[in-house]
């Protein structure tokens, strides 16, 4: 207990000196995360990134049939709150007979991600007909000096459009799903550009305002997300004309007929 509070110390003299420190702790610790000497060490500025896990999934080590969490990866609060973190206790050993491991504790494995600022622009046409091909630019930037990492553009396209083709920086591609265009890496201040081609059915059903949103998520934190997700509207042109024709319902031979013809629109847009 008394090393514990040695640790706790030191770690609380660093972020005395440095308040944005990162400070990671890891190893066999040979004991549980509730422990006294696990208390001692984390105080209120550590955390132990295995209490993040499910309680079926906190052990690295099985004795006796019994699960022990004695590997563990401690940060500090403050890095834990300034960053995006995944953590897991890989089992692949301690759940197996001995003769099949290599050793007799698992992996804890943590993935520490931080800021990277993404930014979406998304552009189509203004008004539209139905059945027309609607064209859509969609400009995806990562505006930050660190890579952005398993970013994922998501633009799941309104009823009734249908997807007719895509390309990423110009070059045909698929969408990932459905609802997904794009998922992958962005290097420091990359640009990336999507543009996509759906069609409008030649029916009443395309009528009206079409919102068309595209949105941006990274394992990493973003430190402005109001800029992660843009939307196009597109108006689509719709008149329903109406025609009526009236007229003598008897006529005379060699007298002239006049018939009324009235022309009208029932809206919703102007004819």
């Amino acid at each position: 207990n008394a090393q514990a509070q040695v640790i706790h110390d030191f770690v609380g003299d660093i972020l005395a000196a440095e308040p944005d420190a990162n400070v990671v702790l890891l190893g066999d610790m040979n004991e549980f995360q509730f422990s006294p000497p696990m208390v001692t060490m984390k105080g209120n500025i550590i955390t132990d990134l295995i209490e993040l896990l499910p309680a079926g999934e906190r052990h690295s080590y099985i004795y006796d049939g019994n699960s022990h969490a004695l590997d563990h990866i401690l940060l500090n609060t403050g890095l834990l709150a300034r960053a995006a973190v995944e953590v897991d206790a890989v089992h692949l050993t301690a759940e197996f007979t001995p003769a099949s491991r290599a050793t007799d504790h698992d992996p804890v494995l943590a993935r520490i991600g931080f800021e990277a600022d993404l930014w979406v622009l998304k552009t189509g046409p203004a008004t539209a007909l139905p059945g027309e091909t609607l064209h859509y630019v969609i400009a995806l930037a990562n505006n930050s000096a660190n890579t952005a990492t398993d970013v994922i553009l998501a633009d799941p396209l309104p009823a009734p459009l249908s997807l007719e083709a895509m390309t990423v920086d110009g070059a045909p591609a698929a969408p990932v799903s459905s609802d997904v265009l794009w998922q992958g890496d962005l290097a420091p201040y990359q640009l990336l550009m999507v543009e996509v081609d759906a069609s409008l059915p030649l029916s009443d059903a395309a009528c009206g305002d079409l919102e068309n949103t595209a949105e941006a998520s990274s394992f990493l934190a973003d430190p402005d997300p109001s800029d992660n997700s843009s939307t196009a509207t597109t108006h689509v042109i719709c008149a329903d004309v109406a025609v009526a024709k009236s007229g003598p319902l008897t006529a005379v031979a060699g007298l002239p007929m006049a018939w009324d013809v009235t022309v009208s629109t029932l809206g919703p847009d102007l004819a």
